[in-house]
């Protein structure tokens, strides 16, 4: 069972208050509501009898984030767990306001093809011997397999979402719009983890894998890849960013200016931040674009219907002129 955004964002704020209260983990998880009770029961029962927490996140139910894994196993270690939950209840409240905006954009465009569907064959099956009348059966036959082929691409496009499947950035980085919401989004996702970790006094080296693994995109892999081999010499992550294109000018100057502060992991998290943000305007962006096209669209296809019904009636008057 997967569990909404809405209710990660509580169920770990939850556990940040509950261990600012004092409560070590095991109470934490007992005294916390959302996920089922029975796993949150058994995961306490586990820490009583001694097993750590990462064997614990490794084993963990499958509705716990593997990215959140690695953030909460990495705090309970440096000892910063509760400002981490607060951290992830913040994300999960920024990705469940994303994924309810994606999914009112849907809607729309989702409406109008199954609308165009179902209406746009009438033109080609209405008969005109002896009044208007509808055949049936090529009505079906017009509309079943529009309406099979839009439902079977939706049902794909969801199981390749839920696969997590490399077509899903693929396609959306082929698509104007879809495009900058996933550069943004995995910019957000790296910055946001790597002040993460950092915040949580993972060194250096590690809280680059770590962010790598968590922004899940092979062209900033690669890079994070090579940065890690400099810090495993000695050298320093902010000199290197600029062979990168892939990390922004912004970046860029928030890292080498974090790094030389002292402030990277707050820095890092505030870029995360505005990258989430910028995100979000294209996301706004594409919930009008591309609903706009398909209606578009569509309404062209309806006037090329009707005026094509109106010359078939033309056709049908002149004939029984003649």
């Amino acid at each position: 069972m997967a569990l909404s955004h809405k209710n990660l964002t509580s169920w770990y704020l939850q556990l940040a208050q509950a261990q600012e209260a004092g409560l070590n983990f095991a109470q934490s998880l007992r005294t916390s509501s959302g996920p089922p009770a029975s796993d949150l029961d058994a995961m306490a029962t586990r820490i009583e009898t001694g097993c750590s927490i990462d064997d614990l996140l490794r084993d963990a139910p499958r509705w716990l984030p593997k990215a959140d894994r690695y953030f909460i196993s990495a705090a309970a270690t440096t000892g910063k767990l509760p400002q981490t939950l607060h951290n992830l209840s913040e994300q999960h409240a920024t990705m469940g306001a994303n994924l309810q905006k994606m999914v009112l954009g849907l809607l729309y465009p989702i409406g109008v093809l199954n609308f165009a569907c179902v209406l746009l064959p009438v033109g080609r099956t209405v008969s005109f011997e002896g009044g208007f009348s509808l055949d049936l059966a090529s009505y079906l036959n017009a509309i079943l397999p529009p309406l099979a082929s839009l439902w079977s691409i939706l049902l794909l496009i969801y199981v390749l979402v839920k696969m997590e499947s490399p077509l899903i950035p693929l396609i959306m980085r082929l698509l104007p719009g879809l495009r900058g919401y996933y550069r943004y989004t995995v910019l957000a996702r790296f910055a946001y983890g790597l002040g993460t970790f950092l915040n949580a006094g993972i060194l250096v080296d590690r809280s680059w894998a770590g962010a790598g693994l968590i922004a899940g995109d092979k062209t900033l892999q690669h890079a994070v890849n090579d940065i890690r081999e400099v810090i495993a010499q000695g050298g320093s992550p902010s000199e290197q960013l600029i062979k990168y294109p892939i990390f922004p000018d912004d970046f860029r100057a928030l890292y080498t200016t974090g790094e030389r502060t002292g402030q990277l992991d707050k820095n890092l998290l505030q870029i995360g931040a505005a990258y989430q943000k910028k995100a979000n305007n294209m996301m706004t962006f594409v919930a009008l674009l591309y609903p706009s096209i398909v209606f578009l669209i569509v309404a062209a296809m309806m006037i090329y219907q009707i005026v094509m019904l109106y010359a078939r009636y033309l056709d049908f008057v002149t004939s029984i002129a003649e």
